[in-house]
């Protein structure tokens, strides 16, 4: 899966290798957060110049002196501020870009220095996932007519000696060819 951050910006931090293992929400990279917390110290100060005004606007309009127009317009003065606030903070929360999910980053390029974009054209390294490992199995015809969706099974590879690997059978596909049949199996 390409990852592909959120917000533009210099990178700060590249803590990952390619092909180590990965736990979801490790860090993959960082980027420069000083734009993004300007922006949430700006929309923070000028939202509470706008909480003040609409204060005292209020405190007029109690009194009998001033309009409810101004008010009103107060509020949405203070609601818009809010929301720009809540964006801002948004974008200074995806400044550190985390794992999806347990796997391992592969086709790393990425440096301290670089500038990223959020542009899904332009993926920054590639994450695979492997929460959810699917393996293709191919059997004889003869056994396959035993096998059934959801049937729990046990796998070893002679790449792996003296390891059994655990899952559930996900789809069972009897071909038209007399010899073979194919399981997909999911871990």
């Amino acid at each position: 899966m390409p990852i592909v951050p959120n917000v533009a910006g210099e990178v700060i931090d590249v803590p990952v290798a390619p092909n180590e293992p990965l736990k979801g929400g490790d860090v993959l990279f960082r980027i420069d957060p000083a734009p993004f917390q300007a922006q949430v110290r700006c929309a923070h100060r000028a939202a509470q110049v706008r909480k003040l005004r609409l204060a005292q606007m209020s405190q007029l309009q109690t009194n009998e002196t001033g309009r409810a127009f101004d008010v009103q317009e107060r509020q949405a003065s203070v609601d818009q501020l809010t929301a720009q606030l809540a964006g801002a903070q948004y974008n200074l929360d995806q400044t550190v870009v985390r794992a999806p999910a347990d796997g391992y980053v592969t086709n790393l390029a990425l440096r301290k220095g670089a500038r990223v974009a959020a542009l899904p054209l332009a993926p920054v390294m590639a994450f695979i996932d492997a929460s959810d490992t699917i393996v293709g199995v191919q059997i004889q015809q003869i056994d396959a007519r035993y096998i059934e969706r959801g049937q729990n099974v046990e796998i070893t590879f002679k790449f792996i000696p003296g390891q059994v690997f655990t899952g559930k059978v996900v789809t069972c596909c009897r071909r038209s060819r007399p010899d073979r049949s194919r399981l997909r199996v999911s871990r």
